[in-house]
C-alpha cells in the first residue's frame, strides 16, 4: 500500500472506545473528532517515508479542523485510563485525540529502541510544530530512555500530563484489572494468570511512582488515577486537566 492510501475514512463521529481497566459502567463521550488511518505496509521508517506520512496526517489534521486550543501531550504508566482521559479532554475540548499506538503501528513499530527513540523524538516535534494546537497527543513511549519529549514541549509552552497508580495498594489495581477482563475483552484474558495480573499491578504501582518522581523533579503534572473509583477519579482528573490547559470544565 502506498503512503497516499495510508488513511482511511475519516469519520466527524466515532464509536466510543472502552479504556483497558475501566469498569463495564464507565461511559466514555463520543470524540466529536477523531482520525482513523491504517498504517502503510511496510512501516514509514525512513526520513522521507516519515516525512510523507506526517504531511499526510497533517492534511487530515488541518482538514478536520480541531478547536484552536493549545496541543498537549498525555502520557503515563501502562493502563492507567491515559487513552479515556484523552478521549474525553479531545471531545470535551473538541480536540483530537492522536494515540501514539496509531503512529507506532505505521513508523516505529519494528525499530530498536536507539531508532525508536530517534523516530519518536522527530515525529512528535514535528506534528507539535505543525499543529501547535488542537491535538491531544497520548502514549506511553514519551517517557521512555532517549525520548525526552515532555521537556522539550514543556520548553516550548505545551502542558504535559503524567497519569499513573502510585498509591500504595497494588492489590487493588489487580483486582480492578482482573475484575474488567472477566467483564470486557482484554488483550491479557488468556495470555496472562491472575498471579501475573498481580505482577504486572505491582509494576505499575512502581512505575507511576518513578514518573512521579521525574514529574516532580521537572515541574510537570502528574495525577494518580485510582482504577478502583474509576468514573469519580476519570472526571477528577479530566477536570484537573481541563482547568490547567484553560478549557471551561462543563458541571
Amino acid at each position: 500500500m502506498g503512503i497516499t492510501a495510508v488513511f482511511q475514512k475519516v469519520f466527524d463521529t466515532l464509536r466510543s472506545v472502552p479504556a483497558q481497566d475501566a469498569p463495564t459502567d464507565a461511559v466514555v463521550p463520543p470524540s466529536r473528532l477523531e482520525l482513523l488511518f491504517m498504517p502503510p505496509d511496510p512501516p514509514a521508517t525512513t526520513k522521507a517515508q516519515v516525512d510523507a506520512f506526517l504531511l499526510e496526517l497533517s492534511g487530515q489534521i488541518t482538514s478536520l479542523n480541531p478547536a484552536p486550543v493549545r496541543s498537549v501531550l498525555i502520557t503515563g504508566a501502562m493502563r492507567c485510563g491515559k487513552s479515556i482521559v484523552a478521549q474525553t479532554i479531545a471531545q470535551q475540548a473538541g480536540m483530537l485525540h492522536i494515540p501514539a499506538d496509531r503512529i507506532r503501528n505505521a513508523t516505529y513499530v519494528h525499530t530498536d529502541s536507539v531508532i525508536r527513540a530517534r523516530l519518536v523524538r522527530y515525529i512528535y516535534k514535528r506534528l507539535l510544530l505543525m499543529h501547535p494546537t488542537g491535538l491531544v497527543i497520548e502514549g506511553t513511549v514519551f517517557l521512555d530512555r532517549g525520548v525526552t519529549l515532555p521537556l522539550w514541549a514543556k520548553e516550548r509552552g505545551f502542558k504535559v500530563f503524567a497519569i499513573g497508580y502510585a498509591l500504595d495498594d497494588a492489590g487493588r489495581k489487580a483486582r480492578s484489572m482482573i475484575a474488567y477482563r472477566r467483564k470486557n475483552p482484554c488483550w491479557t484474558t488468556g495470555a496472562r494468570t491472575d498471579a501475573e495480573i498481580r505482577q504486572m499491578a505491582r509494576r505499575i504501582v512502581a512505575r507511576s511512582r518513578d514518573i512521579r518522581t521525574y514529574c516532580e523533579a521537572n515541574k510537570l503534572t502528574y495525577l494518580d488515577l485510582d482504577s478502583g473509583r474509576f468514573n469519580v477519579d476519570l472526571r477528577r482528573v479530566t477536570r484537573a486537566i481541563l482547568r490547567k490547559m484553560r478549557v471551561p470544565v462543563a458541571r
